[in-house]
């Protein structure tokens, strides 16, 4: 079924594990850590800025909160009560899934465009107001049906200065699609690091270098750190995990590990096969 939340995650390689151990026999700041971390994960995959957090619902949730409250601190302080504060999030209708619950838990009001089979441009332009902080996209793999392409939305949110947030969660292969999506314009984009070899409960938050600062000051170790009262103090990620996603990745980007990738999916669609090509039907 491949690595599913659900199941455990994936399978870290011997690499990525043996990085983890190691990390585990040293204490760090967690936040330096995350501020580190971000650096080479936004040069591996030559987006603005990154942000290790723990699963891609993390990164929808800590980003949501960048883009209602910032890092003011009187702001964090008070959501999810938005009282004052931009304080809704777009979706198109055709597009709402079941994660929408995630980015809902900031306290934003979630707002559908359109009707539940199409979402045009003039429905997204009637529903982007001066109370809107966000839109969300979730990139689903596949073509629009129904609905406006993430370009057509870039265009029409950033003419009413309204940022992105995309949720690439398993985005991630190829590698060109990986880059692509990371760099795809929007905003802020979530991804999932299971799906790249790194811990079940390990993501990334990707994008414009304020929004993902932002989203760095609502963490535990911001929390903890520089005293700030942000919205994700329970989102705690171990030192371990920060290493791993960062190992995983520098793995996962490597074209070698691609090539390995494809054959080792090659063969087990092979054994698959053998297995199944006697049966009726």
């Amino acid at each position: 079924m491949g690595n599913l939340t659900m199941l455990g995650g994936s399978a870290p390689s011997p690499t990525v594990r043996a990085a983890m151990e190691e990390a585990g026999r040293y204490y760090v700041d967690m936040d330096q850590l995350l501020e580190s971390s971000g650096r080479v994960v936004a040069d591996l995959l030559g987006c603005e800025a990154a942000l290790v957090t723990p699963g891609c619902a993390a990164a929808l949730l800590l980003g949501t909160a960048a883009c209602v409250a910032g890092d003011d601190p009187q702001r964090m302080e008070r959501l999810p009560d938005t009282t004052g504060m931009k304080g809704e999030l777009v979706i198109q209708a055709p597009q709402r899934y079941k994660y929408e619950r995630v980015v809902r838990m900031t306290g934003v009001r979630l707002v559908a465009a359109g009707s539940e089979m199409e979402c045009t441009r003039a429905d997204l332009e009637a529903v982007l107001t001066a109370d809107t902080a966000a839109l969300l996209y979730p990139i689903l793999g596949d073509a629009p049906d129904g609905f406006l392409s993430l370009a057509e939305v870039l265009e029409i949110a950033h003419a009413a200065g309204v940022p992105v947030i995309a949720d690439a969660a398993y985005q991630v292969s190829p590698l060109e699609l990986f880059r692509r999506t990371a760099t795809c314009g929007a905003d802020l984009v979530g991804f999932g690091a299971k799906y790249f070899g790194a811990p079940n409960s390990s993501g990334l938050l990707c994008g414009r270098r304020d929004l993902v600062e932002a989203a760095r000051a609502h963490t535990f170790a911001a929390f903890e750190r520089r005293e700030l009262p942000g919205y994700g103090r329970p989102l705690k990620i171990d030192r371990q995990e920060v290493v791993g996603v960062v190992t995983a990745l520098r793995e996962w980007m490597n074209p070698a590990s691609q090539g390995e990738r494809d054959e080792a999916a090659s063969r087990r669609g092979r054994a698959l096969r053998e297995l199944l090509r006697h049966l009726p039907g």
